[in-house]
């Protein structure tokens, strides 16, 4: 999901309401990188890891960075970057 800038830290929220203490999230969104390519045209609603990390507050973050990586597509294959995170509720 590529919510509005000031959604974001709304969305992630509501997930960490629903995760258990100890729980944990697996987030990929399409990199600002890909902006014109792929993704949602407004580049505001495309990740970096600093964007995603901002909105991911409370969370430990276990990784938040930009991966590349090849995707088949019906014209061949082709390089893409998306942001991945992996966080984890703490435990209380």
């Amino acid at each position: 999901m590529h919510p509005e800038p000031e959604e974001r830290a709304s969305m992630f929220g509501r997930a960490w309401e629903a995760l258990t203490h100890g729980g944990h999230v697996f987030i990929v969104g399409v990199d600002l990188v890909e902006h014109g390519r792929r993704g949602p045209p407004d580049p505001g609603r495309l990740y970096t890891p600093e964007r995603l990390r901002g909105a991911l507050q409370g969370f430990d973050l276990l990784r938040c960075e930009s991966v590349t990586h090849e995707v088949e597509y019906d014209d061949g294959r082709r390089r893409v970057t998306d942001v991945v995170a992996f966080a984890r509720k703490p435990e209380d």
